[in-house]
């Protein structure tokens, strides 16, 4: 039966070849664009899925509101926050926080690069998040001022094939930045996305600065 219906149909594709043409291409096309847009989709909903707690990590974000009643939302906060909410609320099993590095200008001896995809991030960030780490320890990697992990890519940029573990970069042209962990590069489907992390205890407020690290009202 099936074979009679397969002779028919070829026929019929032979008789009326550039309306068959159209009909398959037709055909092709849509199932193409159906499996892109599902490939899409999925990408979009898995974003940082691949974290071991991800069901259990929120984001505190920063509502302001201007004289006109406007309200902005953004994922800046104080930097007194973090202690803050560790102190009010001890069923917060861990939290942690994070400052964009801004432009940071790295180097190893001849090589000297401006980066631009890191940030400044306390000792628990790696417990709360699962980044693959390919070396070094992820709870104590971030403890000491003046430590940085760098992603492989960045670990191969600085230091070739040498194993950078224990090696230093200059940040700057003035703080030596010893190398506690080498990362794998960061999935597409993270929200936040770097290169390299500076231990936070590293980042100094620049000097005459009107907030420091215990304001409730600097959304740094």
């Amino acid at each position: 039966m099936f074979k009679n219906y397969f002779k028919v149909t070829l026929r019929y594709f032979l008789k009326n070849k550039i309306y068959s043409s159209i009909i398959i291409c037709g055909l092709v096309i849509s199932l193409a664009s159906c499996l892109l847009i599902a490939n899409f989709l999925n990408h979009e909903l898995s974003y940082d899925g691949f974290h071991e707690n991800s069901k259990n990590i929120y984001r505190v974000n920063h509502l302001m509101t201007d004289q006109s009643g406007n309200i902005t939302k953004m994922a800046n906060t104080p930097p007194a926050l973090i202690p803050g909410i560790r102190e009010v609320f001890p069923e917060i099993k861990k939290a942690t926080q994070m400052r964009y590095a801004g432009r940071t200008l790295l180097e190893n001896g001849d090589k000297h690069f401006y980066e631009s995809r890191g940030f400044f991030a306390d000792s628990c960030f790696l417990e709360v998040f699962s980044f693959s780490l390919i070396q070094g320890n992820r709870l104590t990697a971030l403890d000491q001022p003046n430590s940085i992990l760098i992603t492989r890519e960045l670990a191969t940029k600085y230091f070739g094939n040498d194993d950078p573990m224990g090696k230093y970069l200059t940040m700057n042209g003035e703080i030596n930045l010893k190398v506690t962990g080498v990362l794998e590069a960061v999935p597409s489907n993270s929200h936040l996305q770097f290169d390299f992390l500076l231990s936070f205890s590293t980042y100094k407020v620049p000097a005459n600065y009107l907030s420091d690290l215990t304001s409730w009202s600097w959304a740094g």
